[in-house]
């Protein structure tokens, strides 16, 4: 069914942008053989803008639209990629108004679980915003920031973000000199109240990394609003697991859950991991401010410590469980990647030098194991791989003598990458600058660096 069909923009030259949505996802091609376009008795040719996806979509004429109506017929028979919708089967025929003027659409808010929160303008067409901080003003007075919005086909404008109170109403003002990046002015001043709504219960791991030091005090600092308690699990994952866990918290597959036969969410990680170590850990309630936790890795580990692999899940009710991978190693991992092979060596963080006999592997994305070696007495190893038919995605390494274990994904995360800019874009009078170079980004403990100069 066609839900939404309208101007989105009209440029000066009155070629004219139109929003198209539908209930379910669209098998676009059958909507191009299906739908015209009249500018009186004349067809309007038209184009898809971008790649459609999903159910929306914007189409653009390739002509001039010189009447103040557009007449839009689709005919029946548009398909849908959800099985769960039919073919359209009826002929829709509209007359779309077609105006020029740069209009205001509609002001709303935004109030994260963290951060700022955030008051959305929404316009008829996309908003010049060179002029857009000195266009707008708000009252009682924010120091705010102007950011671009757009919301998939339908609506674009900018977002004002600044330190609004939440519980709070403000009045935005917006001068009538504001444009349109085709250069229509708005030409009337628009007011609208708006009211900063209280934050959504969440938690957050506060900080990106993985690798502790096992006799460190193991602190992961957690962020979490609006919930009086944490609860906080660890639990150890077996190197062959690795491999699934960490194509999740790369993204690389849609979601953390799996669904049982009786259509209960399921964690699919407790699958994968061995037994969690559970934790309550209550917090100050007060309203909409952050809360910080500094989570105790060793209150969910045996007295006798541990290393390795665990997977830590916090969560608290109504909010979203956040998941990381973290590794308690003494254990070093490092990797230069040729054509066909992993050079890899291995360190003893504690002790600053090479750490031999550690048993290394490569993973591929499909969880294949694709080689496997032990480090030499310098902590090198090599790991062959076919880049016809491989794709390396992990390494693995673990030191049987005392069950030490660490990881390590190739991705570009993980990538080192020699700083662009070497050079500041002046110097004062009589300074002189030297750039120092070294012949490669990596070494292993005990190698000589060698290093030179330009003045």
């Amino acid at each position: 069914t066609l839900e939404r069909l309208a101007q989105a923009s009209l440029s000066t030259n009155r070629i004219l942008t139109l929003t198209c949505q539908f209930q379910g996802a669209v098998t676009w091609s059958t909507l191009g053989s299906r739908l015209t376009l009249y500018d009186g008795e004349t067809t309007v040719p038209w184009q898809f803008v971008d790649t459609p996806q999903g159910n929306a979509c914007q189409i653009r004429t390739l002509a001039p639209v010189g009447g103040d109506q557009l007449r839009a017929v689709l005919e029946p028979g548009v398909c849908s990629t959800d099985m769960r919708y039919s073919p359209s089967a009826v002929q829709i025929d509209r007359l779309l108004p077609v105006t020029p003027e740069f209009r205001f659409s509609e002001a709303g808010t935004r109030t994260p679980s963290f951060g700022q929160p955030e008051i959305r303008l929404e316009f008829t067409q996309d908003v010049d915003l060179r002029l857009a901080a000195g266009c707008v003003t708000c009252e009682p007075p924010v120091a705010f920031t102007v950011a671009p919005f757009r919301q998939r086909w339908w609506g674009s404008g900018f977002i004002l973000r600044g330190d609004f109170a939440i519980g709070r109403n403000y009045t935005v003002t917006i001068a009538p000199q504001l444009r349109s990046v085709e250069g229509h002015a708005l030409n009337r001043e628009v007011r609208r109240t708006v009211f900063i709504g209280s934050r959504a219960p969440a938690t957050r791991i506060a900080v990106p990394g993985r690798y502790l030091a096992p006799e460190g005090a193991l602190i992961v600092p957690v962020l979490a609003v609006n919930t009086p308690e944490i609860i906080s699990s660890l639990a150890p994952v077996l190197p062959q697991n690795l491999v699934q866990l960490a194509m999740r918290e790369a993204e690389q597959y849609s979601n953390w859950y799996s669904y049982g036969e009786d259509d209960r969410e399921g964690d699919a990680a407790e699958e994968l991991t061995g037994r969690a170590i559970m934790r309550t850990n209550r917090l100050a309630t007060v309203r909409d401010q952050e809360q910080r936790l500094a989570l105790r890795l060793r209150d969910h580990l045996p007295p006798e410590g541990a290393k390795g692999v665990f997977l830590l899940r916090v969560a608290a009710e109504k909010t979203t469980s956040q998941r990381r991978l973290v590794c308690l190693s003494d254990i070093g991992l490092a990797a230069r990647q040729e054509a066909e092979a992993l050079q890899v060596w291995t360190t003893a963080l504690r002790a600053g030098r090479a750490a031999p006999g550690c048993e290394v592997s490569l993973y591929g994305r499909n969880n294949a194991l694709l080689d496997t070696a032990v480090t030499d007495e310098a902590g090198l190893a090599r790991l062959a791989f076919d880049p016809a038919n491989d794709q390396p995605f992990l390494l693995v390494a673990q030191n049987p003598a005392d069950g030490d274990m660490t990881f390590l994904p190739l991705t570009d995360a993980t990538e080192v990458e020699s700083p662009v800019k070497t050079i500041r874009d002046y110097l004062a009078p009589a300074a002189c600058e030297a750039y120092l170079f070294t012949e490669r980004d990596l070494y292993r403990h005990g190698e000589k660096a060698f290093v030179q100069a330009l003045l």
